[in-house]
């Protein structure tokens, strides 16, 4: 399984498995330090100060690079193209 393919718990076709897979599907549309950067807050709990540590980057850029990454998610799934 790669580092961004969500594991779909119960049985495939249910509304969670298909969230999760339409979930996996929108983050491949990121890009790749977008997606770093959601793993790290989002799956791994990490906070913001923790990712800009581990990143070396500041907290404002992290917080913006999520902001974006969230932005073309949510365009992504209401169907809009992201820009």
């Amino acid at each position: 399984m790669g580092a961004y393919e969500l594991e779909a718990k119960g049985n495939a076709g249910t509304p969670d498995a298909d969230l999760r897979l339409a979930m996996e599907e929108a983050l491949t549309h990121l890009p790749l330090e977008q997606r770093s950067i959601l793993d790290l807050i989002y799956r791994r709990g990490m906070t913001f100060a923790e990712t800009a540590r581990a990143l070396d980057l500041p907290r404002g850029t992290v917080k913006s690079r999520v902001h974006a990454a969230l932005l073309t998610l949510r365009d992504l799934f209401q169907g809009t193209n992201p820009s």
